[in-house]
């Protein structure tokens, strides 16, 4: 067969209908595929894609509300704003052109899409403490809140760095609230005051008697608890009641020593009838359970 006369055949069999072009079918076409493409992003940025945005967002607001753990912000003395993620947040939102938003490297930017007012409710150890933070960005994209450093200071506020932990005097020079180191940044605990209701059941550990932290720390040393709470080094435990631990049975049971024999025991008949003392000990647990069901055994 002559290679001219079925290049032609080929040529001629595909033709596609779209671009009326030849070597290839409709099926295959990639000016199609890229039109679908299109067509597809342009539909779904009408009115089905906001209903089901807003449905997003609402159940976003539901979920960072109800939440059991309080919510956080980031001390940054680098930032020039303050930047929320949370849109939920504001007191009064107002929407904005979008503007960019340097983080970090210079290449690396976000879009502010809105600006108002947040009132948050710092859980301090001390109490609870209000603050209101003026011209907040709302910047979707970011990762964490952040609360600008240098706005701190231009407010009139003091700030008074040392040991792992950064405390706010107010213009008067008054105690409002002390921000501990986690591992590098300063981290705020909290919750926005428009959902106090909601998180009255918040439990933070700062609140947490130390008694407490021993039993759920498996009754470790009390020196031990204080000196991770002063370093920081369990997240979590930076705040703790100054309350004393009272005399702890489980301990005492634990570290209870049998009493020494005297020398002279198999001289002395020291009781009067049988059984009147039992030695005995405790074994186990066992790593393989017993036809039973046991994995503890006595020995007298």
């Amino acid at each position: 067969m002559d290679p001219g006369v079925r290049r032609n055949r080929k040529s001629s069999s595909n033709f596609c209908k779209y671009c009326k072009r030849k070597g290839h079918s409709e099926d295959g076409c990639f000016k199609k595929k890229e039109s679908q493409d299109k067509s597809f992003c342009t539909e779904n940025r009408g009115p089905n894609r906001l209903a089901e945005m807003k449905g997003l967002e609402s159940s976003n607001v539901e979920t960072t509300v109800t939440r059991e753990r309080p919510a956080e912000f980031l001390i940054d003395s680098a930032a020039t704003t303050h930047i929320c993620i949370q849109k939920d947040w504001f007191s009064n939102l107002k929407q904005i052109y979008p503007t960019e938003v340097l983080v970090g490297e210079r290449d690396s930017s976000a879009k502010a899409v809105g600006i108002g007012d947040i009132k948050f409710t710092i859980l301090d150890f001390k109490g609870k403490v209000e603050i209101n933070l003026k011209n907040v960005l709302y910047v979707p994209k970011m990762r964490r809140n952040l609360i600008c450093g240098a706005q701190i200071d231009i407010v009139g506020n003091y700030i008074e760095w040392g040991r792992d932990k950064m405390i706010i005097y107010n213009s008067r020079k008054e105690y409002m609230f002390s921000v501990n180191r986690v591992d590098k940044p300063y981290i705020v605990y909290g919750y926005p005051t428009k959902y106090e209701a909601k998180f009255k059941e918040v439990a933070l550990i700062s609140n947490w008697k130390l008694d407490f932290v021993h039993r759920r720390f498996c009754h470790v040393n009390i020196l031990l608890i204080q000196s991770m709470s002063k370093n920081n080094s369990v997240k979590g435990i930076e705040h703790l009641s100054k309350s004393k631990v009272e005399n702890c049975v489980n301990c005492k049971i634990a570290k209870s020593t049998r009493s020494s024999l005297k020398k002279n025991y198999t001289y002395r008949r020291t009781t009067q009838r049988c059984l009147d003392r039992v030695h005995c000990d405790l074994w186990g647990p066992a790593p393989v359970t017993s036809m039973g069901g046991n994995r503890f055994f006595v020995y007298y």
